[in-house]
Parts: C-alpha cells; structure tokens; sequence
C-alpha cells in the first residue's frame, strides 16, 4: 500500500509542478504589467507603497485585490476612463493561470 501511495504522488508531481510553474509565470507577468504601468503614470515614486505591496505578493489572489489600488490610483493619475482602460489587460492576464481561471469563473468579481 505505502508504495501505491508513492507511486500515485510520483504520476501526480509532473502535472502539479508545471501548473505551480504555469501559475508562477502568471504572477510574474501581473506584476510585471502592474509596475510598468505604475512607472508609465509615474506612480513608482508617489505610490511606493503600492509597488513595494505589488512586488512583494506571493500569490495570484494578493495582486488580484491589489487591482483596486492599483485602479484608484490610476484615477487619480489619468481619470476613470483611462485608468480602466489600463486594466483590462492587466486583469485579463489572470486568466493565463487555468487554477485561477476557475476561481475566477467560481465568482472572484471582474472589472
């Protein structure tokens, strides 16, 4: 039995590992996308402590809820209209994480 149970974890560990790393990528890409947009409105440095919070998530859910700060800053930056304009490709990156993608599907709210 101890052995079945090893070998089940061992068919499963592939699979896991490339959605840990799929989901990795995905978080990395958000971020990224996040900060540049701060830099573009030049937020880095008046919202420091919004790009030390974006830097520093470790998961997709954190940068997700970030979105919020992230759109009133830019609000304050560039108006309504731009500012959600700037995040739409921003919030459509979340998508790329197929585990996310179901949360989202499940009811985490959209903009």
């Amino acid at each position: 039995m101890k052995s079945l149970n090893a070998i089940s974890r061992w068919l499963r560990a592939p699979s896991q590992r490339a959605e840990r790393s799929g989901t990795e990528r995905t978080l990395q890409q958000v971020r990224a996308a996040m900060l540049a947009t701060l830099q573009r409105h030049g937020l880095l440095v008046k919202g420091h402590r919004l790009a030390e919070r974006v830097t520093y998530a470790t998961e997709l859910e954190a940068l997700w809820y970030l979105r919020q700060d992230l759109l009133t800053a830019l609000v304050q930056a560039c108006g309504e209209a731009r500012a959600r304009q700037e995040l739409k490709p921003i919030s459509a990156l979340f998508g790329q994480s197929e585990s996310f993608r179901l949360r989202l599907d499940a009811g985490l709210r959209t903009y």
